[in-house]
């Protein structure tokens, strides 16, 4: 009898110190009688969010709010919270499961992303906005897929029923090693497969008509696109990817090793096209190229030479930044322009940098 007494002392004692406690842990406003988290002072283990505060309900968790808690590994919210807001999550690397309850309707830009221990989210069932299905994030309809969590591992078929790959979706799936995209997938976002470094290949089926900016980063694994045939936006050629004409060359995959010539029919290098490629030892660009983009070899840590043809008008700031082992970038000209004093060396936004190459001209024959 007495120990019973002492458990609801206890209790009654911790139901009154619980407020002071989520208080102490957690950096909050208050807005029209609602309470939304700003901020949390722990770094390390579980941690409940309470559904009040003050007697008010908790109904938001503000952007950043858990930025970089790596220490984190689980994260309880309460069936008050409505909104959770952009980057929330982001960065708490070792969260292992989340589960979004019935009351959310929001989930912001970034929420999850670098997330690489979170190998499960969960959705609850009676949720209006959203779902999960193999733990995977998901829109309520299935044809948006918001998020697949960082610690996913080995092979993931997209579902049918998507059209749309988020911004970040696979954000630091590194473990990924192929994905299968899904023939009704019309869209790739932004930074979709971002850091994917176990994913060895990528299919992009006839349905893919928009590719986002860097949609493929740091997928330092990475040896070859593969675009299906019937496909009228893009087309792959030795495993690289291009738009269907092959006068843009868009992404270069970040395995690829050794020498690349650029194919004759392109006009454009697209804005990173070749970043990160860290195992290419030289590249050479053709007469028919004018435009390099913007950061096109950034860190292209092993290329040691570059020839760039004769047509090329612009060079994108940092086209060659970080490219540590570059010791020669060449421009071709003609003899009989540089009798005339008209080379066509190309002009650029700013100088062509590249941390100490060693930069001459190479005259073609």
């Amino acid at each position: 009898m007495k120990t019973k007494r002492n458990l609801i002392q206890i209790w009654l004692l911790w139901a009154v110190l619980l407020p002071a406690v989520a208080q102490a842990q957690f950096t909050f406003t208050t807005r029209n009688g609602a309470i939304t988290i700003t901020g949390c002072n722990v770094n390390e283990g579980a941690v409940i969010i309470p559904g009040t505060i003050n007697g008010l309900p908790v109904t938001s968790i503000g952007d950043y709010a858990f930025y970089y808690h790596w220490g984190l590994t689980n994260v309880t919210i309460p069936n008050s919270v409505i909104n959770i807001g952009d980057f929330v999550f982001c960065g708490c690397s070792s969260l292992t499961s989340v589960t979004i309850p019935n009351s959310v309707t929001s989930i912001g830009d970034l929420a999850f992303a670098e997330c690489e221990s979170l190998s499960v989210m969960t959705v609850d069932a009676l949720n209006a906005a959203y779902c999960s299905v193999d733990g995977v994030l998901f829109n309520k309809s299935t044809n948006a897929l918001i998020q697949c969590p960082g610690g996913k591992a080995g092979s993931y078929i997209v579902p049918n029923s998507v059209t749309n790959i988020g911004e970040s979706a696979f954000d630091v799936c590194m473990d990924l090693t192929n994905v299968m995209i899904g023939n009704s997938v019309s869209s790739i976002r932004v930074d979709a497969f971002y850091s994917c470094i176990g994913l060895t290949s990528v299919t992009i089926p006839t349905s893919v008509t928009n590719i986002e900016e860097n949609a493929f980063i740091y997928c330092s694994g990475l040896t070859e696109f593969t675009v299906d045939a019937l496909n009228a936006a893009y087309s792959s050629v030795d495993g690289v990817l291009f738009n269907k004409s092959t006068n843009t060359l868009i992404q270069c995959p970040g395995g690829k090793a050794g020498n690349y010539i650029v194919p004759n029919s392109v006009t454009n290098i697209e804005d990173y096209a070749f970043y990160f490629c860290g195992s290419l030892t030289s590249v050479t660009i053709p007469n028919s190229v004018t435009n390099i983009g913007f950061g096109a070899f950034y860190d292209c840590t092993s290329l040691t030479n570059v020839t760039i043809g004769n047509s090329v008008t612009n060079i994108g700031i940092f086209a060659f930044y970080d490219c540590y082992d570059l010791t020669g970038v060449y421009l071709k000209v003609t003899r009989r322009a540089l009798a005339r004093g008209r080379s066509r060396v190309p002009t650029t936004q700013s100088p062509i940098t590249c941390r100490g190459p060693r930069a001459g001209i190479a005259l073609p024959s």
